[in-house]
């Protein structure tokens, strides 16, 4: 095989994967649903959650540029936001130490029991759901999630060195 071919094959290969894995998203999707962030604080938007969200997965504090980037929106949609969750007293500001033109942002305790329970509440469904299948299939589940999100790790730039 010369390597025109292979790379032909190697592309083949790589976009059978793609394939395969774009259609296991909505099969995710609907079968492990997560509850509605609005279920459990109503007085939130769908973004507020997200910033909330992307702060509890957050180990220090962030930077409204990182979390704007993070989000993919803009620092100028981002600042209300974060306005309003102030206010709710679901997170804090605090200037950086190192650089007082810079605001890190941090989940408050309150901000983050909302985000655990929803994620709680994610896990208690997934369980039930869970017990349809045959002690088998949650094998050969547990074994494929383990070894899929090993593999996808190495793809994430931010997780790829820890493996």
């Amino acid at each position: 095989m010369d390597r025109d071919e292979g790379e032909h094959a190697m592309n083949s290969d790589n976009s059978r994967l793609a394939a395969a894995y774009i259609q296991l998203i909505p099969l995710l999707h609907r079968g492990f649903d997560m509850p509605s962030a609005r279920q459990l604080m109503p007085e939130l938007t769908h973004l507020q959650y997200h910033v909330l969200e992307a702060l509890y997965h957050q180990p220090d504090s962030y930077s409204m540029s990182l979390l704007a980037k993070h989000l993919h929106i803009s620092k100028q949609q981002l600042t209300p936001l974060i306005a309003k969750l102030e206010e709710k007293e679901c997170l804090t500001k605090q200037p950086d130490p190192q650089d007082k033109r810079q605001i890190g942002l941090s989940l408050t305790e309150k901000g983050r029991r909302i985000v655990s329970s929803r994620w709680e509440s994610f896990h208690h469904k997934l369980s039930q759901q869970l017990d349809r299948l045959s002690e088998e299939d949650r094998d050969d589940l547990g074994f494929c999630l383990e070894k899929m999100t090993r593999i996808l790790r190495r793809l994430d730039p931010d997780t790829s060195k820890a493996d």
